[in-house]
């Protein structure tokens, strides 16, 4: 134990041969603190096995669902059907973004994902992102806002750039109770450019709104985990590599949590309303 903390020591004998005029041989004793080693294992096999727990879920559901359809009598009716179809889509989009998320990951590790950036108008990327989930918000019971100034431009890579807000909507979605609501913003903030993704869940410890963008580092929410241990990991390292930032905000005795970045300005940009309190 170190000041009170456990630590993982490595240690290491090496016999050293004796002095070449005669005499007994040595021993030295090398001692490695791995402690790091060990918190990044003990994350890998607690993500590892919440990931087994999550891919378990949507696979039971797929096979259940084709099952059903396999069945005459449930295929027959349309409006059955359309329930199990809809069951095996959810399903499989589930089980998709998993293993993009690995394999994205995987692939920024080893430096094959390039990024181009070129002028693009936020609106336009936080209207795109919104979009896209607001069919599984409404199934959910979420409502989704969102507004950004209109000539708010920035140098950024959109395809890249929507992943983000995509991975940021999912997460806070994931926590957000039936009735509330994911609110998205886009501001022009001290020459940069500022994305809020705000959900009304349970909020972040103040002692992890840092730690949330570690790698299989999971949080827990209201019944669920915000993030899949690699999502917000591959945010900020596609924020950061486009000159940006990103960060997280929970006040204390408040629910809810924003999950913020920022953005280079195109040369076009200009501020359409004061920024976010």
């Amino acid at each position: 134990r170190c000041g009170g903390d456990s630590v993982w020591l490595e240690t290491k004998v090496v016999r050293t041969p004796g002095p070449p005029e005669g005499g007994a041989a040595g021993f030295r004793l090398f001692v490695a603190d791995i402690s790091a080693r060990k918190a990044a294992e003990r994350m890998k096999d607690e993500f590892l096995g919440v990931f087994a727990h999550d891919i378990r879920n949507p696979l039971s559901a797929l096979g259940l669902a084709i099952e059903m359809l396999d069945d005459p009598a449930m295929g027959a009716d349309p409006a059955q059907r359309e329930r199990l179809l809809g069951v095996a889509r959810n399903s499989y989009e589930k089980l998709h973004h998993l293993a993009s998320d690995i394999l994205d990951r995987e692939r920024m590790a080893s430096g094959l994902v390039s990024l181009a950036a070129r002028e693009c108008l936020a609106a336009d990327l936080v209207r795109q992102a919104v979009e896209a989930v607001e069919p599984i918000a409404a199934d959910a019971g979420i409502r989704m806002t969102w507004r950004a100034a209109p000539d708010l431009r920035v140098e950024a890579d959109a395809a890249r750039t929507l992943q983000v807000l995509h991975n940021l909507l999912e997460n806070a979605m994931q926590v957000a109770p039936p009735g509330s609501g994911v609110d998205v913003a886009a501001e022009s903030l001290d020459g940069e450019a500022v994305f809020t993704v705000g959900d009304e869940g349970p909020g972040i410890p103040e002692d992890k709104l840092k730690a949330v963008f570690d790698r299989f580092e999971r949080l827990p929410g209201s019944g669920a985990a915000r993030g899949d241990g690699l999502g917000l990991a591959i945010c900020r390292n596609l924020v950061e590599r486009q000159g940006g930032a990103i960060w997280a905000e929970s006040a204390a005795g408040r629910a809810g949590a924003r999950i913020r970045f920022t953005l280079p300005l195109a040369a076009r940009s200009t501020p359409a309303f004061p920024p976010m309190g």
